[in-house]
């Protein structure tokens, strides 16, 4: 090989690991895009357990002892139930 060619045989070997490391990190599906993904996953985690401890809690309140009416008023405001045969309708305040 000439001296010509190595040399452009190894510029672009280092023009392709340039453009790994770039789309490797700044990729579609590249680690920034990972890390950000999994910043959210966490917080959606976070929130669900959150929310579960909400229901357990609405739960704990129906089973001590409330009338059939609280128990009702707290299931349809709180857990947004219905009755098979009704249509809810939320108004935004």
């Amino acid at each position: 090989m000439t001296l010509f060619m190595r040399k452009l045989l190894a510029y672009g070997i280092v023009a392709e690991i340039l453009l790994f490391i770039l789309l490797y990190y700044f990729g579609p599906n590249g680690m920034q895009v990972l890390s950000r993904l999994s910043l959210e996953r966490n917080a959606i985690e976070q929130e669900i357990v959150s929310i579960r401890h909400e229901i357990n809690q609405l739960d704990q309140k129906m089973k001590e002892g409330h009338t059939a009416f609280a128990k009702e008023k707290i299931a349809r405001e709180r857990l947004h139930m219905k009755k098979n045969n009704e249509t809810v309708y939320f108004i935004k305040k």
